[in-house]
C-alpha cells in the first residue's frame, strides 16, 4: 500500500512522503522498496547526503549536493542568474528560504524537461533545517515536478508542514514481511506462526526481530520446537527501551519485574505480589510501560517484559515468582500458585508435581497446548521417578499437540523407553502421529512393536485399546500418503484387538479419514460424542468427505459451526481465562484447512486464500492433511498471482510432506500452470502428463486441486493425438470428483478436442455441463475452453461472449491471474479482427491449438528476436507493468538476476527504460 501511495505521488509529479518509525523498523527498507517501483520510469533520481555527519555539512550543503547531482544527470548547469539564489551553504547568505526554493525550481523546469525529479532522503530528520524548510518550499511552489521520498525517526523535528507534504507512521510489520525478512537474511526455514509470534512480541523491529531469530535454532524457528518465553532481549531491545526501565525507581522496577513473570494479567495480583500502593502501577512512570484497563494490565510494548527479564538477576527472578506464589495462594489460585512455586524453587520441589500436571491437563483441556507443554515439562523437572514417565506422556501429547513435533518425539519416545506398559501404550498413538509429522514416513516399526506388545497376557483391556487407537491413527496417516493396503491391514488388526462396539471411537476416526479419501467407497460413521480433539478431528474428516461428494455448502456449514463452538480465539497474554473446553491447535489447523478446502472446491479462491493465511500465521497448518496446506497455498497464489508467495514457500520449507501426494504431484502442476501463464503450452501438457502418471502409481489419489486440463493444454499446443489420448485417460482420472464436476470436465476436454465440424456441438454440452455447477471459478474454466476453441475455429462473434463470461466468472472467484489470460486471449481476438473487419466483415481464423495470448505473442513477435528465451519471460512480464520484484517472484529468479537479465534487454532493443520498451513492445 505505501509503495502504492509513492508511485501515485510520482505519477502526479509533486507532493512528499515522509515514513516515520523507531530505529530499525524497517523504514530505509520501505524507502529502498518504493524507489524500486519508480526508479524504472525515466524520472531523475538523487539522493540526499543525510548519513553524512553533520558536523562535516554546514547549513545548505543539502541542496548543494542536490543541485550538483541534476546537473550531473542531465548535463544542464544551473544559469548565471541564479547561481547566487542557490548559494545557500554561503556563510553570509543574503536571501530566505522562499527565495532559494523559487530558484530552485527555476532551474529544475528547464533541466527535467517533463520528467520528475524523485528526491530520496533517507533519516531526513538528519538533513540540516535550512535545507529542509527550502526542499518543502520547492516543493509548496511547485513550479518543477518534484517528489520527495524521505524517512525520519520522528515527525516532531519538522513542525507545521504544507498540506503536500505528508509524514506517515510506518505501517507495522507482519508475519509475511518477517518471512521476507528472515529469508533475506538466509534464516533458514522459518514457520508462518514463528514469523507472525516474532513481529508480534518485538513490535514489528525488524533489527530486534533479526537478532531474536540469531538465538534461536533451526528447530524452534521452523516451529517444530517450543520458543522461549519471553523472547531474548538483543542489543537492539536494550538499546531502545533499557533508559526508560533504568530510570524507574526500585519499587517500580520490581513490580515491572513481577509483571514479566506473571502468567496472568490481573492488576489485583501484580499489586499484591509487589506490595506496593497502586498509584504505583497507576500514576508513576511504570503507567508508561503497563497499560491499564478494567483491572488488567498489558505490557505497552511486548519487549519490555523480555528486556525487564533480561536485565533481572536469577535471585531477583526468583523472588518476583515467590511473591506470585504468595499472592496466588492467598487468592484461592493454587494451580498457578504451584506454578510460581515451581520457578522459585532452585532444588526441586516434589509437592508442585501434583499440581503441575493437573494445570496441564486444563490447560490441554481448554486448548492450549503450548501453554500445557510448558508446565508439563517444568513438572519433568520436579517429578520422582514414578512420577515421571506420566510427566513425559504429557509433555509429549501437549506438545504434538501445539506442533512441536520434534519436542514431542523427545519426550514420548522416553515416556516409551520406561517400564511402564500403561504409559507406553496411551503413547502408541501420538508417537505414531509426532514422528509421521516430523519425518513423513509413518512408523510401522513402532507401530509393528505396540502390536506385539499387545499380544502379551499381560496388558489390559484398556492398554489394547489404547494400541488399537495407535493402530487406527496409523491407518489414516497411511492413507493421507496414498497407501490404501497398509491401512486396510492396520484397521483389520485394530478390529482383532477389540472386537465389538466398545471402542468405536478410534474406527470412527480411521473410517472418516478413509471416507475423505474415498478408499473402498466407505461409509461415513456417525459421531458417538467425545472430547474436543476427537469431535474436531471427525469433523474435519467428515466435512471434506461430504464436500467431496459436491456438497460444498453443508460441508461449510458443519466446519463453521464447529469452528464457533470449539475454536478458541487464543490469547498470548492470560492462562486459564479462555472457555473451558476447546481444540488445540493441531486439530484446529486440520478444521481450517479442510475449511480452506473446502472454499476452494466451492470456487471462492478469495475466501479460501484467506482462511489458509489466517490459519497458517497462528497455527501449525503445514503439518496436517500430508502437506496439503502446503499444496494448496501455492496452487491459491498462481491462480490469483500468477507466482508463487513466500507464505507458501514457508509452507512448503517447514513441511516433511515434500514427498506426500499433494505435494509430489501438486508440484509438478504448480510448474505446468506458471509455464502455462507464459503462453508456454507443451511444456505444460508435458508437465501435466508426468503427473498423471505419478498418482496412478498410488492406491489412493490426493485430495484434488483444481489446476488444467490435460486434454485441452494438448490441443492448444496442435498435439491432437496426445490430447485425445489424455481426454480417453479422464474415465480413470475423474473417479475422485463430483458427478457434477467429472461430466463438467468431461465435457469440457471432449470440446477441447472436437474437431472443428464436431466443436459447435461439443461447445454446447460444455457450457450447458457447466450450469449444473456453483463453483465459478469451475464454469469460467469451461467459458475459457469453449472461447479458445472457438477462436480455433473461426467463430470469433461466439469467443467473444465466452470469454468476457469467463472473465466475469474468474473476477467472481478471486482469480485475479486467470482474469489476466481471458484479458489477453480477449484483447488478441479484438487485435485479430480489425483488419478482417476492414476487408470482408469476416475473422481470420488462428492457427489450431493457438490460444489467444500466443496469437498475441505471435503478432508482436518481431521485437523479440534478438533475446533470449528468458530475456524475453523477462520482457513480456515487464511490459505488462510488472515491477523487477513482481518478475522475479513469477519466474523464480532473484530480483538480481532479472535486473541482468532486463539490462541485456535493454541493450540489444536500445532502449533506455521500461516506457521506451512498452512503446516498442506495442508497435511504437
Amino acid at each position: 500500500m505505501e509503495i502504492e501511495n509513492a508511485r501515485d505521488l510520482v505519477d502526479a509529479g509533486h507532493g512528499a512522503i515522509v515514513w516515520t518509525a523507531e530505529t530499525g523498523s524497517g523504514k530505509s527498507t520501505l524507502l529502498d522498496q518504493a524507489v524500486d517501483a519508480v526508479e524504472d520510469l525515466g524520472h531523475v533520481v538523487v539522493r540526499s547526503s543525510a548519513q553524512v555527519a553533520p558536523t562535516d555539512r554546514g547549513p545548505g550543503r543539502a541542496v548543494e549536493s542536490l543541485v550538483a547531482q541534476v546537473v550531473a544527470a542531465t548535463g544542464v548547469a544551473v544559469a548565471d542568474r541564479l547561481v547566487e539564489a542557490l548559494d545557500i551553504a554561503a556563510p553570509t547568505y543574503p536571501y530566505l528560504p522562499e527565495v532559494a526554493a523559487a530558484a530552485l525550481g527555476e532551474y529544475l523546469k528547464d533541466a527535467l524537461a517533463d520528467r520528475t525529479l524523485i528526491v530520496v532522503a533517507d533519516d531526513i530528520d538528519r538533513i540540516d533545517a535550512l535545507s529542509r524548510a527550502v526542499a518543502v518550499a520547492a516543493i509548496s511552489q511547485r513550479q518543477a515536478r518534484i517528489v520527495l521520498l524521505g524517512t525520519a525517526t520522528s515527525s516532531d523535528d519538522f513542525g507545521r508542514l504544507p498540506y503536500d507534504v505528508r509524514t506517515r507512521p510506518l505501517p507495522r510489520v507482519d508475519g509475511t514481511d518477517v518471512l521476507r525478512l528472515l529469508r533475506a537474511n538466509d534464516a533458514g526455514p522459518v514457520a508462518p506462526s514463528v514469523a507472525a509470534h516474532l513481529a508480534r512480541e518485538l513490535h514489528g523491529n525488524l533489527v530486534c526481530i533479526l537478532e531474536a531469530a540469531e538465538h534461536l535454532d533451526a528447530d524452534q524457528l521452523a516451529g517444530a520446537r517450543l520458543l522461549p518465553d519471553p523472547l531474548p532481549a538483543g542489543a537492539a531491545v536494550h538499546a531502545a527501551l533499557e533508559p526508560a526501565i533504568l530510570a524507574l525507581d526500585e519499587t517500580e522496577r520490581r513490580a515491572l519485574l513481577i509483571a514479566s513473570v506473571s502468567v496472568v494479567n490481573r492488576t489485583d495480583v501484580l499489586v499484591a505480589a509487589a506490595d506496593c500502593p497502586v498509584e504505583v502501577v497507576t500514576d508513576g512512570r511504570l503507567a508508561d510501560c503497563l497499560g491499564l484497563v478494567s483491572g488488567r494490565f498489558r505490557f505497552v510494548d511486548p519487549r519490555v517484559r523480555s528486556l525487564a527479564h533480561s536485565l533481572a538477576s536469577l535471585q531477583a527472578r526468583t523472588a518476583a515468582h515467590a511473591a506470585l506464589a504468595v499472592a496466588h495462594a492467598a487468592a484461592g489460585d493454587d494451580l498457578l500458585s504451584a506454578w510460581h512455586r515451581a520457578l522459585s524453587s532452585l532444588e526441586g520441589d516434589p509437592t508442585v508435581v501434583r499440581p503441575l500436571l493437573d494445570l496441564a491437563v486444563q490447560h490441554l483441556r481448554q486448548g492450549e497446548a503450548t501453554w500445557a507443554h510448558e508446565v508439563a515439562r517444568e513438572a519433568i523437572n520436579h517429578a520422582s521417578d514414578a512420577e515421571r514417565p506420566h510427566a513425559y506422556e504429557l509433555a509429549g501429547a501437549a506438545a504434538h499437540c501445539a506442533g512441536h513435533v520434534v519436542d514431542a518425539v523427545s519426550w514420548l519416545r522416553r515416556a516409551a523407553r520406561t517400564g511402564d506398559v500403561q504409559v507406553r501404550s496411551r503413547t502408541l498413538m501420538p508417537l505414531t502421529s509426532a514422528l509421521t509429522l516430523a519425518d513423513d514416513q509413518v512408523p510401522d516399526d513402532v507401530v509393528t512393536r505396540g502390536l506385539a506388545e499387545a499380544q502379551d497376557g499381560r496388558v489390559t483391556d484398556g492398554d489394547r485399546f489404547a494400541i488399537a487407537r495407535g493402530l487406527t491413527m496409523a491407518a489414516a496417516l497411511h492413507v493421507e500418503r496414498g497407501s490404501a493396503t497398509t491401512a486396510r491391514e492396520l484397521m483389520g488388526e485394530a478390529e482383532r484387538l477389540c472386537p465389538g462396539e466398545g471402542w468405536d471411537s478410534g474406527l470412527q476416526l480411521a473410517q472418516t479419514w478413509m471416507a475423505a479419501y474415498q478408499v473402498d467407497d466407505a461409509d461415513l460413521p456417525r459421531s458417538s460424542g467425545g472430547p474436543p480433539d476427537h469431535e474436531g478431528l471427525l469433523c474435519a474428516a467428515r466435512a471434506v468427505a461430504v464436500a467431496r461428494t459436491g456438497d460444498c455448502g453443508a460441508a461449510s456449514r458443519m466446519l463453521a459451526s464447529f469452528i464457533a463452538e470449539l475454536a478458541p480465539v487464543r490469547s498470548d497474554e492470560r492462562w486459564l481465562d479462555g472457555p473451558q473446553r476447546s481444540v488445540t491447535p493441531i486439530v484446529e489447523a486440520h478444521l481450517r484447512v479442510a475449511q480452506a478446502l473446502v472454499e476452494f472446491w466451492s470456487g471462492d479462491l478469495r475466501r479460501a486464500a484467506t482462511i489458509l493465511a489466517n490459519a497458517a500465521f497462528r497455527l501449525p497448518v503445514g503439518l496436517v492433511w500430508a502437506g496439503t496446506a502446503s499444496a494448496l497455498a501455492r496452487r491459491l497464489d498462481l491462480l490469483r498471482s500468477g507466482a508463487v508467495g513466500v507464505l507458501a514457500e514457508s509452507l512448503e520449507s517447514t513441511s516433511a510432506g515434500t514427498s506426500a501426494p499433494p505435494m509430489r504431484i501438486g508440484g509438478l502442476v504448480d510448474r505446468a500452470l506458471s509455464a502455462a501463464f507464459l503462453g508456454r503450452y507443451g511444456e505444460a501438457a508435458t508437465l501435466l502428463q508426468l503427473a498423471a502418471e505419478r498418482e496412478r502409481r498410488d492406491e489412493v489419489r490426493a485430495l484434488p486441486l483444481a489446476g488444467l486440463d490435460e486434454a485441452e493444454t494438448w490441443a492448444l499446443v496442435g498435439r491432437r493425438e496426445a490430447a485425445v489420448a489424455a481426454y480417453e485417460r479422464l474415465e480413470t482420472t475423474t473417479r475422485c470428483l463430483p458427478p457434477e464436476l467429472r461430466q463438467a470436465v468431461r465435457d469440457r476436454s471432449a470440446a477441447a478436442v472436437a474437431l472443428p465440424e464436431e466443436s459447435p456441438a461439443a461447445c454446447e454440452r460444455a457450457v450447458a455441463s457447466s450450469w449444473a455447477l456453483d463453483s465459478a471459478f469451475e464454469r469460467a474454466r469451461t467459458e475459457m475452453t469453449v472461447g479458445r476453441v472457438a477462436i480455433r475455429d473461426g467463430r470469433t462473434a461466439e469467443a467473444h461472449g465466452h470469454l468476457r463470461a469467463a472473465q466475469e466468472l474468474f473476477e467472481e472467484a478471486g482469480a485475479p491471474a486467470c482474469v489476466e489470460v481471458a484479458a489477453h486471449a480477449l484483447a488478441g481476438l479484438t487485435a485479430s479482427r480489425a483488419p478482417a473487419q476492414e476487408s470482408d466483415g469476416a475473422g481470420d481464423p488462428l492457427p489450431v491449438g493457438v490460444s489467444a495470448p500466443e496469437a498475441t505473442a505471435v503478432s508482436t513477435e518481431e521485437w523479440m528476436e534478438p533475446l533470449t528465451e528468458r530475456e524475453r519471460d523477462v520482457a513480456r512480464l515487464v511490459v505488462r507493468g510488472l515491477s523487477n520484484r513482481e518478475v522475479a517472484e513469477r519466474l523464480f529468479l532473484s530480483v538480481r538476476t532479472v535486473e541482468v537479465h532486463l539490462g541485456r534487454v535493454f541493450r540489444k532493443l536500445d532502449v533506455r527504460s521500461r516506457v521506451e520498451l512498452t512503446v516498442l513492445a506495442h508497435g511504437g
